[in-house]
């Protein structure tokens, strides 16, 4: 009977659970629809570079909102660059985020002022760990776990970016 009470506790805090990790998990979200796109260029120490696009996180509730309850797989497609009015010393967090991130912090001059792996929360932490940077930046770019390692993308590199007009009909 023991062992049954335990099995029934364990399998109702799955279904709990999973089924709240499922109806938070979407393919974007509103703040993320209603951003404007970026042409993002990385420019390596090496002097070679590439370009990206972007979401353009440039106000309060698309900051807030990044990639809060957006699926696994629309953020290994997606970048998010967040840019602030001034030089700032953010705090990013990783609340209702559903797959690790990596960040940049770029400062004023489009250098990287670091990289940093942002992991989800587990059910465990009693504290939830917040990412910052380590002196004032002007913006943070959001990507997949691994991006900035997978392209050579470090502090001694450069990201730029530019905005994508949108076409009118």
């Amino acid at each position: 009977m023991k062992s049954f009470i335990k099995f029934f506790v364990f399998y109702f805090l799955f279904i709990v659970c999973s089924a709240s990790f499922a109806q938070q998990c979407e393919n974007d979200n509103e703040a993320l629809r209603a951003m404007q796109s970026v042409n993002v260029t990385f420019t390596r120490s090496d002097g070679s570079s590439f370009s990206l696009e972007a979401k353009y996180a440039n106000n309060d509730r698309t900051r807030a909102a990044g990639f809060q309850s957006v699926c696994a797989e629309r953020i290994k497609s997606t970048l998010i660059l967040f840019e602030f009015e001034r030089a700032i010393k953010p705090s990013f967090h990783m609340n209702n985020v559903v797959a690790p991130l990596d960040i940049a912090f770029i400062d004023q001059d489009g250098s990287v002022e670091s990289t940093q792996v942002m992991n989800t929360y587990s059910l465990l932490l009693r504290s939830k760990p917040l990412y910052s940077p380590s002196r004032p930046v002007i913006a943070a770019l959001e990507a997949h776990k691994n991006f900035y390692q997978k392209h050579n993308i470090d502090s001694s590199s450069r990201i730029s970016w530019e905005l994508i007009e949108s076409k009118s009909h």
